[in-house]
């Protein structure tokens, strides 16, 4: 919440993840759900 609040964080879809993660020479290999409110996002070098 804190990261939301304070420093304009937001939630992303797989998509904005893998752009993002490209733009930092990886790769987006799988988002895993959780029994939470987050998720797992699994990413490699490209």
């Amino acid at each position: 919440m804190v990261m939301l609040v304070q420093l304009g964080g937001r939630e992303r879809t797989a998509l904005e993840y893998a752009s993002l993660l490209s733009k930092a020479g990886f790769r987006l290999t799988q988002v895993v759900p959780t029994d939470s409110a987050a998720s797992i996002v699994e990413a490699v070098a490209a």
